[in-house]
């Protein structure tokens, strides 16, 4: 896989949407901190990935940041069937 992209979901009272391509060269993502963000992450030919509760992995979570923490997160995705590609 050559990169993903990494997207956040903010909505606190005004909804903001960013992303960033990630790759082997550039494996950090610079996200708003002090917002709960809903989390995904995707790539072409694969599945997406969803932040979820790690107590309840079939619910979606928010993730929150304070300045200047940094926060590592270990993520296998799964590829797509090749009719869904």
């Amino acid at each position: 896989m050559l990169g993903y992209l990494i997207v956040w979901f903010v909505s606190a009272g005004v909804a903001f949407l960013g992303g960033q391509t990630i790759s082997q060269v550039n494996e950090r993502a610079l996200v708003p901190p002090d917002k709960y963000l809903a989390l995904t992450i995707s790539a072409s030919g694969y599945k997406t990935w969803v932040y979820h509760d790690p107590s309840d992995p079939s619910r979606p979570a928010t993730i929150r940041l304070q300045p200047g923490e940094e926060k590592k997160l270990l993520v296998q995705l799964e590829p797509q069937a090749p009719e869904a590609r």
